[in-house]
């Protein structure tokens, strides 16, 4: 997730992160974001996705590492460093190594050939990619504004609705103190 790669401390924010990630892989047969490092897959992110909010990058100690203040814009605060100021300051050459490129993931719909464009299942097959892509979607906001406050609604509510089925989320337990 960009908060852990931003150096955040560890939350449910990763467990969305991470089941969009491979359900996006289980469906692609390759990774969404197959960088190398970290950078990379800010890169790779910030491509599909649109800038980070400047609400995770200001609170991020390792924001610095990938990014520079934008004193330019009137939008963001930050900006994320090219490949070549990342490598001057590093050493570590970013390389491109992604199978897919996606300026968004609506790009997804396109990667898949469908099975039989003659059958009467065509429309069902491309209104479950259509289903598919929007749950990413929602899991992955795009922009990433408002990430966290809108994952905290998510998590907080007692069950989740998943392309039509009702799953109930277990009851949170309280955290427990070792003193």
């Amino acid at each position: 997730s960009p908060e852990i790669m931003l150096g955040h401390p560890f939350t449910e924010a990763i467990d969305m992160w991470s089941l969009d990630c491979i359900a996006a892989a289980m469906y692609l047969g390759a990774l969404l974001y197959p960088g190398l490092g970290e950078y990379e897959m800010i890169r790779y992110i910030m491509e599909t996705q649109g800038q980070l909010p400047d609400t995770m990058l200001n609170h991020g100690c390792k924001t610095p590492q990938f990014f520079k203040r934008n004193v330019d814009s009137t939008t963001s605060v930050w900006k994320l460093k090219t490949p070549e100021e990342y490598h001057k300051e590093t050493g570590k050459q970013p390389m491109e190594n992604r199978f897919w490129k996606f300026t968004s993931l609506d790009g997804l719909l396109h990667t898949r050939p469908i099975s039989n464009p003659n059958s009467a299942d065509k429309i069902a097959e491309m209104a479950d990619a259509r289903m598919f892509v929007d749950m990413l979607k929602a899991m992955l906001p795009n922009p990433l504004i408002d990430y966290i406050s809108e994952l905290d609604g998510l998590i907080l509510q007692e069950d989740i609705i998943f392309l039509g089925q009702e799953f109930l989320i277990p009851p949170r337990v309280g955290s427990v103190s070792l003193n």
